[in-house]
């Protein structure tokens, strides 16, 4: 267990002097404990920890992220530096960072079963009844998984599929209060030039080099013996497949992602499915951006119109996470008119 506090001493370097959030310098004070828990047996089953170093929220609902890297790849302390604004003023949410198996020797849904498993420590061993959840890639996609499985429940030897993890029960888990989804929603299909034609919006270069990359990280994920044919592993396939109560049941979704990104379309398709099935989903799509620019220093962030993004995530999250006498996050009035594209108009782009 390692403890580390930031107290903002890194000058005009690593991305220059502004964090994205608006902090001067970018590593403004937090506390961060490094593999604080262990929620599982195998060495990626930790749990990393940012407390704000204001202390005087307590009753803050906590923030379960869940790092991305296309199933495969990175680590919570890789991209712990993203997440690091939640902590910070006015926002005050402590954020556990959890690391999990990865592909591909621990193919779906061993990710899945291992990110609820570390919901249900936040229960049943941290007391927490209630978090809020943000993933972002892959992340995202465990996100909104795992969420569906709390909130819907399931057939856990079903959902096993050979992986060795204990059982669980949506009971074990804690009451999900809201997720927010950065860089894209995956689905089976939507995003390859075959099913939608090419993405106009980026080079035929790119998007072949994009497709090709995720098309490797799927092969690795889902190269599972005990998988059933053609049973699906991504959020919008599986809740297709279910009554249309699922969908009502979900807590409230905020999906961010670049209008340049590969998996702008099936965001879309995610989002238009959940409204259709009257899910409280919001979306913003940043028109220039690509891939990853959540939490980036701006210098790291090259189109403008995505900077404003922790700040949406931040205000969605805050007004979930803090208890409802409290006012709404202070900055959620500027941010909703800072330039970000809206669900109305993103769902007509």
């Amino acid at each position: 267990m390692k403890h580390v506090h930031l107290p903002g001493r890194f000058g005009g370097c690593l991305g220059g002097l502004e964090a994205q959030d608006g902090a001067v310098p970018p590593a403004k004070d937090c506390i961060v404990t490094f593999k604080e828990y262990r929620y599982g047996p195998e060495n990626r089953q930790t749990i990393d920890v940012i407390r704000p170093v204001d202390t005087s929220s307590t009753d803050a609902t906590p923030l379960l992220y869940i790092h991305g890297g296309g199933f495969v790849a990175a680590n919570s302390a890789v991209m712990v530096h993203s997440v690091t604004a939640f902590a910070r003023a006015p926002y005050y949410l402590p954020v556990y960072s959890v690391d999990y198996p990865l592909s591909p020797e621990h193919p779906y849904p061993c990710p899945l079963i291992s990110v609820m498993a570390a919901l249900r420590y936040m229960k049943e061993q941290l007391g927490f009844h209630s978090v809020c959840i943000l993933g972002d890639s892959a992340g995202a996609s465990l996100a909104l998984m795992a969420t569906l499985w709390a909130t819907e429940g399931f057939d856990m030897p079903e959902l096993s599929c050979g992986c060795s993890y204990p059982p669980l029960h949506p009971s074990q888990l804690p009451n999900i209060l809201g997720v927010a989804s950065a860089y894209g929603v995956l689905d089976s299909h939507s995003w390859h030039h075959d099913h939608c034609g090419r993405q106009k919006s980026i080079s035929p270069t790119e998007q072949a080099v994009a497709e090709f990359g995720l098309e490797a990280s799927m092969r690795m994920y889902t190269k599972n013996r005990h998988l059933k044919q053609g049973q699906p592993t991504q959020f919008l396939d599986v809740l297709k497949q279910m009554p249309p109560r699922a969908a009502w049941g979900l807590p409230p979704i905020n999906l961010q992602c670049g209008g340049k990104d590969i998996l702008v379309n099936s965001t879309k398709a995610t989002y238009g499915y959940l409204r259709k099935r009257g899910a409280r989903v919001t979306m913003q799509v940043y028109p220039q951006s690509r891939h990853a620019f959540v939490g980036l220093p701006p210098a790291w962030v090259c189109n403008k119109d995505s900077r404003h993004a922790t700040r949406e995530i931040a205000d969605f999250l805050y007004d979930l996470c803090h208890a409802p006498s409290e006012p709404k996050s202070p900055s959620s009035t500027i941010s909703r008119s800072a330039g970000s594209t809206t669900a109305a108009d993103s769902s007509s782009s």
